[in-house]
């Protein structure tokens, strides 16, 4: 079944009976739903008489009272079967082939979400009141098809739980599906439709007008200072890699929320987003002035809510709720390097060693126990891989590529890794962002804080007595922690392999 239909009425039993008689005739391939609104007319009888006619093709709801205008299509939209649904008003009568007019344009252009009439309102006034205009805004709910698999995966019940009863229903879905990247398409039709038949028969369509067009302006408040979707969002993160990579959920969530959206990035470690298609921009520093820009300090933020997990307070800060992100990590090595890589892994039986150092004295592990780790590792059948910079300890490995990767380079050995283990530093974000299982030594920091779902994580930590263990999250506005009893000095090798045990086991090669 390729269309599904949904008509409400409200009394006006009339140009009920008009607006179906005129579906029935002129339409094929479809589904009815109707929905009786606690009409008091006789229009309860004559919906199940069409039911009755039409068993296979009609679906009929009766509301005790009137629900309005959102609720009901929520519900119709819910269970309807077409690929394409259709808002019709019940003050309208369809001409001859009416469906297939408004199917024309998702026939030509795989970007058309939604396809209305041409002629009716189509921009939007800074209070959301629609009227006739150049600018091409919104299609009308009066007639309107969308693209049920396109709308679905963008709004699931149609329409967000902040707008009720009715009006502004059909702006928020042209509006929404539009920042998603999706287009409008305007069909000549000859469609009668007798304007606020309905609306002039229910009191709290005024109530509900003002609670909805509120929403609409805050909600899209951005858009309508410039009218446009396109508008820069700069992000300023400047240090760390990893606390730099950790921002990616959240862009990732800020396109999603608008697909035309010019994601700019200032950070000194720009690598991280080589190829990354949400980002449009990255810099050292970036300047841009405009009406409608977004820009976002990350800066200092984390620091100043060190007990929160690091990519809630970025989501915080970028105004995203819950629900809106993840914390999924990605980086995208070029296919260059994920051919090196392959080339040097050629089965599963590598792990990846970061010993350290990093910048702080106790997220270090002694330098003279890794080598009990790898010994370990390789007595299991793995080879090892040493990662870090010029100062990671030389340790008795099978393949040194200290100092010689990329970051591209990196992410793409280590997307080829059965297992990463190492300290709190960039390469361990990398290896989530790969999708490679981890095994970190935290002692001033915390594994749950820090480390995220892209990846099966294992922490071994320092003793939860000791009193620098997860000082790093009490200390706010640090951008550096010490501790003059390094806590990771407390984790013992036995511990490490303990877990080592554990892990291996349970992931297979």
């Amino acid at each position: 079944m390729k269309f599904s239909i949904s008509i409400l009425a409200y009394q006006n039993f009339t140009l009920t009976k008009r607006c179906i008689a005129s579906v029935l005739a002129n339409s094929k391939d479809y589904e009815l739903i109707l929905t009786d609104n606690g009409c008091q007319d006789g229009t309860p009888d004559y919906f199940d008489e069409v039911a009755r006619q039409n068993p296979d093709r009609v679906t009929v709801f009766h509301n005790p009272k009137n629900e309005g205008f959102i609720e009901p299509n929520r519900r119709a939209f819910g269970i309807a079967r077409g690929e394409f649904f259709i808002l019709l008003n019940n003050d309208t009568v369809v001409p001859p082939n009416w469906l297939e007019k408004l199917h024309a344009p998702f026939l030509i252009d795989p970007k058309v979400a939604l396809s209305g009439v041409d002629g009716a309102c189509c921009q939007l006034r800074a209070d959301f009141h629609g009227e006739f205009g150049p600018r091409f805004e919104y299609l009308e709910g009066s007639c309107l098809m969308m693209d049920a698999g396109k709308v679905r995966a963008l709004e699931p019940r149609l329409f967000p739980p902040e707008l009720v009863g009715a009006y502004g229903e059909d702006s928020y879905l042209s509006l929404r599906v539009r920042s998603a990247g999706y287009s409008l398409a305007r069909v000549p039709l000859l469609l009668q439709h007798v304007r606020a038949a309905t609306s002039a028969l229910v009191p709290q369509c005024r109530e509900w007008q003002a609670n909805n067009h509120a929403f609409l302006q805050r909600r899209f408040a951005k858009y309508m200072k410039a009218h446009r979707f396109d508008h820069p969002t700069i992000l300023r993160r400047n240090a760390a890699w990893g606390d730099v990579l950790l921002m990616s959920p959240v862009i990732r969530a800020l396109k999603a929320r608008n697909a035309m959206n010019r994601i700019q990035v200032e950070t000194i470690c720009g690598d991280v987003f080589n190829g990354n298609p949400d980002v449009s921009y990255v810099g050292r520093a970036i300047n841009v002035s405009t009406a409608d820009m977004e820009d976002f300090n990350l800066n200092g933020m984390f620091e100043m809510q060190p007990g929160k997990h690091i990519v809630d307070v970025f989501a915080e800060t970028v105004g995203l709720k819950p629900g809106e992100y993840d914390k999924v990590t990605h980086i995208y090595p070029p296919l260059g390097d994920i051919e090196w890589a392959k080339r040097i892994i050629t089965d599963k039986k590598w792990v990846a060693i970061h010993p350290g150092p990093t910048t702080w004295r106790c997220k270090n592990w002694p330098l003279d126990r890794w080598q009990a780790v790898v010994d370990f590792i390789r007595a299991q059948g793995f080879h090892v891989i040493l990662v870090g910079n010029d100062k990671s300890p030389l340790v008795s490995g099978d393949l040194d590529l200290r100092v010689k990767t990329t970051v591209g380079q990196l992410a793409a050995l280590l997307g080829e890794c059965h297992l990463f283990v190492g300290v709190d530093s960039f390469p361990i974000h990398v290896a989530q962002a790969m999708s490679c299982p981890v095994v970190g030594l935290f002692g001033i920091t915390r594994p749950d804080l820090l480390l995220t779902d892209g990846s099966p994580w294992y922490a071994v930590t320092s003793p939860a007595d000791h009193s620098g263990t997860g000082l790093r999250h009490k200390k706010i506005g640090a951008s550096s922690v010490d501790h003059p009893d390094n806590p990771m000095d407390h984790i013992s090798v036995d511990a490490v392999i303990a877990q080592l045990k554990e892990v291996l086991c349970k992931t297979p090669a």
